[in-house]
């Protein structure tokens, strides 16, 4: 082994101090990716090797990371796509065992070096092992000089790789440290968003958002159990500039997972799945566009329930993930359900609140106010009688009784509002109260799903078009279809509000219904949306309305 001494010339370095030096250098940080790289560079000078590399070995046993020292950017450009883990890298991870060889090529499992690749003789591999569990492997070649790594150079460098094991553990629990600081940060954000009164929607859409950004996901999604039990899903959170398979899972929104997907899979055994090769969608039956990914699957659980499912998405092959990032994303998941459930409860309890408010203030309309007001009429009604005012006056009295009586009316409708809803409800609750009350028309109960922030994105205005649509794609069922299922979903897509109303009827006759569906146009003409009435689009048979505007 040798130094660079002050005047540029190499002067021997014996094991002992090299050891010492290398392993005082590499337990200099607690940045992981610092460390690793640290570890390369000093097991290259305790081995007096030209070139060295620390391949990270991924769940699949490949190599996920290849840090590399001794070629320069340029030449590292010109070989090109770093190492996977085939030939003799791959031999390594097979077989966790020291490899020191005097020739590369003289080992049956080389494969050669690609192009541009500098010419590399002798070689030293050494596994990297951090609690038991192969991490990686360290790669050193061409020792200086022309010479072959010896016996005492191998013992250096197993002796160093055990030493280096420590600071890698020492780094992934400082790095793990911080990720905890993250990720309770994420749980706070949420519950001030609870707090702020944010409904479940917006809740959701957060934990999505969180848990794909601090885990470097591609995209998060969340399916919740609808009331027959189906697993609909509610939220898909894409990356910003996402490839197009991971932006086909837009199309996703408000489906149903199948049986054998992920999803349901793991909705149904209330525990974590991780695949490294993953059909999102279903094992057996695909679609076109779920190609393979990297997954993890997490219920979103109470002590006593699964309340829907949180599913991260890679691209094939990708690392999702060490145990320890695992674990967090599952306190996370299961925080996050608590979250929902608070959320919930506040809700509840301010509808509670609201109604136990109405009905105090119905009680006093009409035990105060109507009474009042009524005795007001009487008094006036007896003025009249017998009386030898004027017939001016007279009449004026009448007048006076009929707005009292009117006042009266108004009253009770106002009382009638106060307990079947008012227009100050939330979207959300009209569409569900408009839905509810067309039951007894259907003769069965509608099946409804609300995706994204309605409450937020949706004017006043816009909810009145939307809330006439709904009322008459369902009128039409009732009156025409003979429907036994009907189903609508109103969702808010970025900047578009869509609404889908479907049945299992007769179908639509183009000539039939004519004011119904010029409503419904020209209700989207007005908002510069769009209007379809047709067939449904999975070939089954109904009807199938889809009414969509800008929101802008």
């Amino acid at each position: 082994m040798s130094e660079a001494n002050e005047g540029g010339q190499d002067r021997p370095v014996d094991t002992e101090e090299g050891l010492y030096l290398a392993l005082i250098g590499v337990a200099s940080g607690l940045e992981l990716e610092s460390t690793l790289r640290r570890i390369v560079t000093h097991a290259v000078y305790l081995a007096g090797a030209s070139y060295g590399a620390l391949g990270v070995l991924g769940l699949d046993g490949r190599i996920q990371e290849f840090i590399h020292v001794g070629m320069s950017d340029e030449l590292s450009a010109q070989v090109g796509e770093l190492p996977s883990g085939r030939g003799l890298l791959g031999e390594l991870s097979a077989r966790p065992t020291p490899l020191r060889l005097s020739r590369i090529s003289d080992h049956p499992a080389s494969v050669g070096f690609p192009a541009n690749h500098p010419p590399m003789a002798s070689f030293l591999g050494v596994p990297l092992r951090v609690r038991g569990e192969v991490f990686g492997n360290l790669y050193l070649t061409d020792k200086k000089g022309g010479e072959e790594f010896t016996e005492e150079d191998e013992l250096a460098v197993i002796a160093f790789a055990a030493a280096a094991a420590v600071a890698i553990e020492n780094a992934r629990l400082y790095e793990l440290s911080h990720q905890r600081e993250k990720w309770q940060r994420a749980v706070t954000e949420i519950g001030t968003a609870v707090l702020a009164g944010g409904d479940s929607g917006e809740v959701l859409e957060l934990i999505a958002e969180k848990s794909r950004q601090l885990t470097g996901a591609s995209a998060a999604l969340i399916a919740l159990p609808d009331a027959s039990g189906d697993l609909i899903i509610e939220i898909v959170n894409i990356e910003a500039h996402p490839s197009e398979p991971v932006l086909r899972l837009r199309d996703w929104l408000g489906t149903s997972a199948p049986a054998d997907s992920i999803l349901k899979r793991s909705f149904s055994i209330g525990g974590s799945i991780i695949e490294d090769k993953c059909f999102l969608w279903s094992k057996v039956t695909p679609r076109a566009e779920d190609l393979p990914v990297a997954a993890v699957s997490l219920p979103l659980r109470t002590v006593d329930q699964v309340l829907g499912v949180l599913l991260l998405v890679w691209p094939e092959g990708s690392l999702v993930g060490a145990s320890a990032v695992i674990d967090l994303v599952e306190s996370f998941a299961g925080q996050a359900a608590l979250t929902l459930v608070l959320a919930q409860t506040q809700h509840d309890k301010e509808e509670i609140a609201v109604l136990e408010d109405r009905d105090r203030i119905g009680r006093d309309l009409h035990d105060l106010v109507i009474q009042r007001v009524f005795a007001t009429g009487m008094l006036l009604n007896g003025l009249i009688q017998g009386s030898t005012l004027a017939p001016e006056t007279n009449e004026k009295i009448d007048i006076a009784v009929g707005q009292l009586d009117e006042t009266i009316r108004e009253i009770r409708q106002t009382i009638f509002d106060l307990h079947t809803g008012s227009p100050d409800m939330s979207i959300r609750a009209r569409i569900s109260q408009e839905v509810s009350s067309a039951t007894v028309a259907l003769g069965f109960a509608a099946r409804l799903t609300l995706i994204g922030p309605l409450d937020s994105m949706i004017t006043p205005q816009v909810g009145e078009h939307l809330l006439a649509v709904i009322r008459e794609s369902l009128i039409n069922c009732a009156k025409h279809a003979h429907a036994t299922q009907a189903t609508i979903r109103v969702a808010v897509y970025s900047l578009e509000l869509v609404c889908e109303v479907s049945d299992n009827g007769d179908g639509y006759m183009p000539g039939t219904r004519i004011s119904g569906v010029t409503n419904m146009q020209s209700r989207a003409t007005e908002l510069d949306g769009a209007f379809t009435i047709g067939t449904r689009p999975d070939t089954l048979p109904g009807t199938y309305v889809r009414w969509s505007v800008p929101l802008v």
